[in-house]
C-alpha cells in the first residue's frame, strides 16, 4: 500500500517529522474494477474520498502531526 508522507510538528514529540499516512491502492482498485465489470468503482470513490481525512502519524510515537 503507498504511504503519504507530509513535514510537521508532532503533537505528542513536540519535534519536526515527517508524518505518514497509509494512501490508496488506485492500481489495484482499478484491476478490481476492471474484472467486476465496474461493479467497484462506488466502492473505490467512497474509499479515495474518505482516505483524504486520514491524520498523518508521528513514526516515531504514533502521535499526531499538525501538518502546515
Amino acid at each position: 500500500m503507498p504511504v503519504e508522507e507530509r513535514s510537521g510538528l508532532c503533537g505528542y514529540c513536540q519535534r519536526p517529522v515527517l508524518g505518514r499516512r497509509e494512501g490508496v491502492n488506485h492500481v489495484l482498485h482499478a484491476i478490481i474494477s476492471i474484472f467486476s465489470c465496474g461493479l467497484w468503482l462506488l466502492v473505490w470513490a467512497i474509499i479515495a474520498v474518505t482516505s483524504g481525512s486520514a491524520e498523518y502519524a508521528c513514526p516515531t510515537c504514533g502521535g499526531k502531526v499538525t501538518t502546515s
